[in-house]
């Protein structure tokens, strides 16, 4: 499996508020987008997908206690990110889903057939005689009687 596309996480002011990086590959007619979330819970994810985007959300909260002579500290943090994704016109977004592995967070999306042309009849609008696409008529008659 060929890694198309890595998407370097961003960091904002504090290290805690980290966006994910993002790692996206083609195989077997699907395309898989990998975040890399290893701080946070699956439960703490959210995923959702539209016609054109992925967006995904999480956040993580982390305590610590820690008592030293006589006295106790106890911090809490937490963060949130939200990462958007366009996706491809050549995907069926409807069946996506989601899963989670070792600390990352992999989203699946099938990619569509391509489109296949189509021949349709030309009629007049006149409602006369259709043309077929070998140039003929579609009535039955004769070319020739015409001559």
């Amino acid at each position: 499996m060929a890694l198309l596309l890595r998407i370097p996480s961003g960091f904002q002011a504090h290290p805690a508020a980290r966006t994910p990086e993002v790692s996206v590959q083609r195989k077997d007619g699907v395309i898989t987008y990998y975040l890399e979330v290893d701080d946070i819970k699956p439960e703490d994810l959210e995923v959702s997908v539209g016609p054109a985007l992925l967006t995904v959300r999480g956040q993580s909260s982390r305590e610590s206690t820690i008592e030293r002579e006589g006295a106790t500290c106890r911090s809490i943090s937490s963060s949130r990110f939200s990462r958007q994704l366009a996706l491809p016109d050549n995907v069926r977004w409807q069946d996506a889903d989601a899963f989670f592995e070792g600390g990352r967070l992999g989203v699946r999306v099938p990619e569509a057939a391509p489109a296949q042309p189509r021949r349709i009849p030309v009629s007049f609008a006149d409602g006369g005689e259709d043309v077929s696409s070998d140039g003929g008529t579609t009535d039955g008659a004769d070319d020739d009687a015409d001559e």
